[in-house]
C-alpha cells in the first residue's frame, strides 16, 4: 500500500478501537520513512488514548511476556506484548518479543516487521539486528539476511546465535566451509547451543562427512536427549547408513513432539519400508497426506508400496493437484509417476501414459544429460580395456568375496540380489558406489591405471566388504551401471562373480520410464529416444565384455527366472560356487533391507505379470521401439560366449 492508503487504513483502526492493528499499520510506515509526521503523531494519539488508564509498563508484566516465550507459548506471548505496546509503543524490547514469537509460529513476514521496528527504535540493537537476519533468511532473502547477521556480529561476535543463522545463510549460498566455521563458532561460543548441534550435524551429512556428523550429534543428544530435530536428523543419518532400526526408532522418538518436520512421517514410512514393514509403511505415509496434502513426494512413495484401487479416492486428489495451474515442476514429477502407478494398478493404461508423460518431462527438465557424450564415454571405456592385460597388485588374501550383479536399471537386478542373500553364507549389500565412483574418476583420466591405484581402490572396497558382511563369505553389490565396470572389476578381482540380469527390451524400458529415480545418475530414463539410445550403449558394451571375457560373466535371463524360479536358482548358486539351500526360494522372507523402487515387489515373491507388459503401452512407445530396432536391441545374445 501507499503510505497514503496505509494512513487512511490506520485512522480506520484506530476509530474501530482496533488499536494494536493501528499501532502495526503506524511503525509499517515509519519502519519505511522514519520522519513520518503522520505516523509518529498517530502513535502518540494511541498513547494519549491509553495513558489514563496505565500506569506505564512494569517490569513483572515485561518478564510475564518474557516467561511466555521461554516455555514456547508464543500466541500468549504475542497477546500479553502486544497489551504491553498499547500502554507505550517506543520499547524495542517488546516489538523483539513479538518478532521472536512469529518466527516460531512459521509467520516470518511479521516477524520481520517487529524486529524492523525494534531496530528503527534502538538502532543498535544487536539481538534484534540477528533475528532480523534470521527472519529474512526464512523467506529467502538471503543476500540480505547475510548483511543484517555480518553487521550484527560487527557489532557482537559473541551472537552464537547470530553465528548459526550465518551458518544457515551461507550453506543456502553453497559456502559450505564457511558454514562450517560459522556452526562450530556458534558451538565454541555457546556449548549447549543445541541449534547449532544439529545444524553442523545436519551439514555434515550432507558433505558426506558422516562419521563427523554422527559424533555431533550424539554430542547433542547427550545435552538434549528428546531434542525434536536432532532425534529425526540423527535419524535419517542413521537410515542413510543402513542402521534402519535405530533411525526408526529416533526419527518415532521424535515424531513423539507436535513440532516435528511435517516431512518426518513420510520419510519414517520410506524406512519402515526398506526394513520390510509395508503395512505400517502405508499407514505413516497416508498420515503424512493427510497431514499435508501438498507433499506430493508422499503420494509417489505410497505408490511404490501400495496397489491402488478403483474406489480409492486418493486418485481423484492426486489428478486435481496435477491438472492444477499452480501445481509446481516438483509436483509434476512426483504426482506424474505416482499417478501413474494408481492408474496403472486399476488398469486404465492409456491415462497412465499421459500421467507418466507429465512425471518424466518434469523430472527430465531437472537434470543434464547428453545421449552423444554417454556413447562416446562407452567407446572411450572399450578402448582403455580393449586389452585384457592382468595388472599384477601385491594384495592380501580376502575375508570377503564380492559377487556383482549388473545389467540395466529395472532389469531384475533387486530380485537376483534378494536371492543369493537369503543364503547363509551370503551379505547383500546393495548398490554400493565404490566401483563407479572409482572408474568414473579414472575415466576423468583417461583410464591409465597404475598398480598403486589399483591396489589402494581393491583394499578400500575389500574393507567395505569385510564391514558389511556379518562375517559371511559372499557380499553381493547389485548396482546395475557397474557393468560399464566389468573391465575394472577383472582387474581388482580376476575371479570375482559377476552376474549379468538380462531382460526384454521393451519390458526394461518401459519399467525405466514408469519410474522416478532418486538418483540424479539415471536422466536418460525419462525421454524415450534417450533411453532407447542408453540401452543400446549397454548392450553394446556387454557384448564387448562377453568377449573380452567369455565364459566368465553369467548371464541371468528375468524371464526364465521368474518361470523356472529352481531351476534357475540352482543355477546361480552353482556359478557362485554356493551349496544349495531351500531357503533362497522363498526370499520374500528374507528382512534385509532394500531401498530401490523394487521394495514391494521383492516383499511378494516371485511374480510374472511383468513379462511382456509394455504391450499395454504399445501405441505410446513408437520413439522407443523404433530406435531400439533400428539399433538391433532385439537380437539374441550369442550364449556360447555365457558362463
Amino acid at each position: 500500500m501507499k503510505p497514503k492508503d496505509i494512513m487512511i487504513e490506520a485512522s480506520k483502526a484506530v476509530k474501530s478501537k482496533n488499536l494494536i492493528l493501528a499501532v502495526e499499520l503506524y511503525n509499517e510506515l515509519l519502519n519505511k520513512f522514519p520522519n513520518h509526521s503522520g505516523a509518529r503523531s498517530g502513535l502518540k494519539k494511541i498513547k494519549r488514548i491509553t495513558s489514563p488508564y496505565t500506569n506505564g509498563i512494569s517490569q513483572t508484566e515485561l518478564n510475564e511476556a518474557v516467561s511466555a516465550l521461554q516455555i514456547g507459548s508464543f500466541q500468549k506471548a504475542i497477546d500479553l506484548a502486544k497489551k504491553l505496546i498499547l500502554k507505550d509503543p517506543n520499547i524495542a524490547i517488546i516489538y523483539n518479543i513479538i518478532g521472536i514469537s512469529y518466527v516460531n509460529l512459521q509467520t516470518p513476514e511479521k516477524a520481520i516487521l517487529n524486529f524492523t521496528t525494534a531496530l528503527r527504535l534502538e538502532k543498535n540493537y544487536n539481538e534484534a539486528r540477528g533475528n532480523l537476519g534470521s527472519a529474512l533468511l526464512l523467506i529467502g532473502n538471503v543476500d540480505e539476511a547475510i548483511v543484517q547477521i555480518e553487521q550484527a556480529l560487527k557489532e557482537n561476535p559473541r551472537n552464537s546465535m547470530a553465528w548459526n543463522s550465518l551458518g544457515n545463510a551461507k550453506d543456502q549460498k553453497l559456502q559450505y566451509q564457511d558454514a562450517l566455521l560459522a556452526f562450530r563458532k556458534a558451538i565454541e561460543i555457546t556449548p549447549n547451543y543445541i541449534n547449532a548441534y544439529n545444524s553442523l550435524g545436519v551439514l555434515l551429512n550432507k558433505l558426506n562427512d558422516k562419521d563427523e556428523a554422527d559424533k555431533v550429534f550424539k554430542k547433542g543428544l547427550s545435552l538434549s536427549p528428546n531434542d525434536t530435530d536432532l532425534l529425526i536428523n540423527y535419524g535419517y543419518l542413521l537410515g542413510e547408513q543402513g542402521k534402519l532400526t535405530d533411525a526408526i526408532d529416533n526419527i518415532s522418538k521424535g515424531l513423539q513432539s507436535n513440532q516435528y518436520p511435517i516431512d518426518a512421517k513420510h520419510r519414517l514410512g520410506n524406512l519402515k519400508s526398506n526394513n520390510g514393514d509395508i503395512k505400517g509403511a502405508i499407514a505413516l505415509i497416508e498420515e503424512a497426506i493427510n497431514e499435508d496434502p501438498s507433499l506430493s513426494e508422499a503420494y509417489r512413495s505410497l505408490s511404490l508400496i501400495y496397489k491402488f484401487k478403483k474406489s480409492d479416492k486418493l486418485i481423484e486428489t492426486m489428478k486435481k493437484r496435477l491438472m492444477d495451474s499452480s501445481a509446481t515442476t516438483y509436483d509434476h514429477a512426483h504426482l506424474g509417476f505416482a499417478l501413474g502407478k494408481s492408474l496403472h494398478d486399476i488398469k486404465k493404461y492409456d491415462e497412465a501414459f499421459e500421467a507418466y508423460k507429465i512425471g518424466n518431462r518434469a523430472r527430465r527438465s531437472e537434470l543434464n544429460y547428453d545421449s552423444k557424450e554417454h556413447s562416446a564415454s562407452i567407446e572411450k571405456i572399450k578402448l582403455i580395456y580393449s586389452e585384457n592385460k592382468q595388472t599384477i597388485i601385491d594384495k592380501r588374501v580376502e575375508n570377503t568375496v564380492p559377487i556383482f550383479i549388473v545389467g540395466m536399471n529395472r532389469s531384475g537386478t533387486t530380485l537376483v540380489e534378494q536371492i543369493l542373500s537369503s543364503h547363509s553364507y551370503v551379505t547383500g549389500a546393495g548398490e554400493l558406489p565404490n566401483i563407479n565412483n572409482a572408474g568414473l574418476d579414472n575415466l576423468k583420466k583417461n583410464g591409465d591405471w597404475t598398480s598403486s591405484e589399483l591396489l589402494n581402490t581393491s583394499l578400500k572396497y575389500s574393507n567395505i566388504l569385510n564391514e558389511i558382511s556379518n562375517k559371511t563369505k559372499f557380499v553381493t553389490d547389485k548396482l546395475p551401471v557397474n557393468f560399464k565396470w566389468i573391465g575394472l572389476i577383472k582387474k581388482l578381482y580376476p575371479d570375482a562373480k559377476i552376474i549379468h540380469v538380462i531382460r526384454d527390451p521393451m519390458d526394461t524400458c518401459l519399467s525405466n520410464y514408469r519410474n522416478y529415480f532418486t538418483a540424479t545418475g539415471n536422466a536418460y530414463a525419462y525421454n524415450q529416444e534417450e533411453l532407447a539410445r542408453f540401452f543400446l550403449d549397454y548392450r553394446n558394451l556387454m557384448d564387448f565384455w562377453y568377449n573380452m571375457f567369455p565364459n566368465q560373466i553369467y548371464a541371468c535371463d528375468y524371464n526364465f527366472l521368474t518361470l523356472n524360479q529352481e531351476t534357475e536358482t540352482r543355477s546361480l548358486l552353482n556359478y557362485c560356487d554356493l551349496n544349495w539351500e531351500p531357503q533362497v526360494l522363498k526370499f520374500e522372507t528374507n528382512k534385509r533391507v532394500v531401498k530401490t523402487a523394487s521394495v514391494a515387489q521383492v516383499r511378494e515373491g516371485i511374480y510374472r505379470t511383468s513379462i511382456g507388459g509394455w504391450e499395454h503401452y504399445k501405441n505410446h512407445l513408437v520413439s522407443l521401439h523404433s530406435v531400439l530396432q533400428e539399433g538391433n536391441a532385439f537380437r539374441q545374445w550369442d550364449k556360447t560366449k555365457f558362463a
